[in-house]
């Protein structure tokens, strides 16, 4: 829910780490991996989503996003550029 996202921010803005946190609030799968969720081409995401990870850099946390699934935090760890010309 959106009060247990900006707890969780508040947490990781407080030094908590992100993978720790994520299996402490998270309700999906991937929560319990400590938020990892493999490579992702953003055009597949919801655009609430996808407009947020374009404009964030490797490392940094997101403000709470709220998509059709539920609220977010995100965090890239890695940028992979493809060529779609295959």
């Amino acid at each position: 829910n959106e009060a247990d996202a900006y707890k969780a921010l508040d947490e990781m803005k407080g030094g908590a780490k992100f993978e720790d946190t994520a299996k402490k609030y998270s309700i999906s799968p991937e929560g319990q991996r400590g938020g990892l969720v493999d490579y992702l081409d953003a055009e597949e995401l919801p655009s609430e989503i996808s407009r947020v990870l374009n404009g964030l850099k490797p490392g940094v946390l997101s403000d709470v996003v709220k998509s059709p699934y539920g609220f977010h935090i995100l965090r890239i760890k890695e940028v992979v550029k493809v060529d779609r010309k295959c």
